[in-house]
């Protein structure tokens, strides 16, 4: 017989003779696997499921996942949130040494880690909002000198896995904490778990209403993945939409891509037959409310690789309705790339293909000189997407990547943000830093572009953040290695 998911918590009952018989120098796995099996014993057989890519933990009875590819703490967050998630809740000393355990075997001695717990002024919160205590940290001798921050975990070849508060936009790889599927399990978008009995039972039980997309005739909504998809009104484009209608889509691309949606043709009773456009699982965002009548082509694009479309009409007036299609767009943004002596193009995020820049966009540079005659770095980067081989100059005879006194030129050709709440910040360093800033840049109407900034060694961080107001063309830039003049 299957027990319940919550008798696992009766591994918690471990957790005091645990502490009194494991040192912080032991062998991590033996450790680990003595624990999980005798809590094994104790609750007998147990079956969750963990999505494909995930680990599970029997101490805490939840599924875990390492992300290599680093990230502020805020922005890894959101992704555990796109899971259902959030960051990993680390509970306790054993806790601590399962989540060293699985960090080491990816990520290996030495490296840090985001987890989910963070410090603002003096109130200390797990990721998922509930408030933490300062005593639940394993810190280092130093590790609560930084004030304000966010916690990573240190890989330290003492086994000990001590924590460290830092500035939350330093780009680390993190772990995501969701909970296990059970057999009968209905996921909703948003990563809620309801019973599965209560999909299509005429109740949305999900928050986002996710269990009762599906239960209509597929002309009257439902839900769409894949990279390209078209919607239309229930009749369009030969009769007129039903009077009473409650349509509603969910569309899901792949994930970290955003969707692009063009209405190519409306036509409905203005004021009271809507198309309304939602951002996410939910219909908290809404992005576009559309009614009457439009002539041209009406594109919007999403902030990430989810949306809700909703099309209610009254009991009386009908026309022809809607034509919509939707395709997912790939848009990487950031990323760490090699500063070489030919200079490379950078751009915010759509500006290669004359778009505006999206609302609340979080977007990292993080330049280093490429040390070629060392042996290291990699000419291409961690990604593509942000930033290309350009033709602004020559730039200048070769350098010796050994040397110390290396350093990156960043010069602007193009710059247009909304004054003071859409920021690009020019740190001179690997990671955030005010105190080194180079620049800090935002605004439109330049009689002379921004720069050129230089860094004092051989990386260059660059962060552009926008808000959910106004948006505006953004910029183009390049950089390379050494002082000489791009272009």
């Amino acid at each position: 017989m299957k027990l319940p998911a919550r008798v696992a918590l009766l591994a918690l009952l471990l957790l005091p003779a645990i502490h009194t018989t494991v040192a912080f120098d032991v062998d991590f796995g033996v450790a680990i696997n003595d624990v999980t099996s005798s809590v094994s014993t104790i609750i007998g057989v147990y079956d969750p499921t963990c999505p494909d890519g995930w680990e599970y933990q029997i101490l805490g009875d939840r599924c875990l996942k390492i992300y290599t590819e680093a990230a502020s703490w805020h922005d890894a967050n959101a992704v555990c949130g796109s899971h259902g998630g959030s960051l990993v809740m680390v509970q306790g000393f054993t806790a601590n040494l399962e989540v060293g355990v699985m960090a080491f075997t990816t990520l290996g001695y030495g490296n840090s880690m985001w987890i989910g717990y963070n410090r603002i002024g003096n109130n200390y919160y797990w990721a998922s909002g509930d408030e933490a205590e300062l005593l639940d940290g394993f810190w280092s001798a130093t590790g609560l000198e930084y004030g304000e921050g966010c916690v990573g975990i240190d890989l330290e070849v003492s086994g000990s896995c001590p924590w460290l508060l830092r500035n939350c936009e330093i780009q680390l790889p993190y772990m995501c904490e969701m909970r296990p599927i059970l057999e009968d399990d209905f996921v909703c978008c948003n990563g809620q778990h309801i019973l599965g009995s209560y999909e299509c039972d005429g109740m949305e039980d999900c928050n986002d209403g996710t269990d009762e997309i599906d239960c209509q005739d597929a002309v009257y909504g439902g839900s769409m993945t894949g990279t390209y998809g078209e919607i239309t009104s229930p009749g369009f484009p030969d009769n007129y939409y039903p009077n009473n209608l409650n349509c509603r889509w969910q569309i899901i691309a792949p994930f970290g891509s955003r969707i692009k949606i063009r209405v190519t043709d409306l036509n409905t009773e203005l004021g009271y037959d809507v198309l309304k456009l939602y951002d996410g699982c939910g219909y908290d965002n809404l992005v576009e409310m559309l009614s009457g009548y439009y002539g041209p082509t009406y594109e919007v694009m999403s902030t990430n690789n989810i949306v809700k479309i909703q099309f209610t009409s009254d009991g009386s007036g009908s026309y022809e309705g809607f034509s919509l299609t939707w395709e997912s767009v790939e848009e990487e943004c950031g990323g760490t790339f090699d500063a070489t002596t030919d200079p490379v193009d950078l751009f915010s995020p759509g500006f290669v293909l004359n778009n505006e820049y999206p609302h609340d966009e979080e977007c990292v540079w993080i330049l280093k000189v490429y040390k070629e005659d060392c042996g290291s770095g990699s000419r291409s980067g961690s990604r593509t997407g942000s930033g290309r081989r350009g033709s602004r100059g020559s730039g200048g005879a070769s350098a010796n990547g050994c040397k110390d006194d290396d350093v990156i030129t960043l010069q602007f050709y193009d710059f247009e943000t909304e004054y003071i709440n859409d920021v690009v910040y020019v740190d001179d360093g690997k990671s955030p830093n005010s105190n080194r800033r180079l620049g800090e840049i935002s605004g439109t109407d330049w009689e002379y572009m921004p720069g050129p900034f230089i860094s004092s060694k051989s990386e260059m961080y660059i962060r552009f953040s926008s808000d959910s107001e106004d948006q505006y063309d953004g910029f183009s830039a390049s950089y390379k290695s050494g002082m000489t003049q791009i272009g």
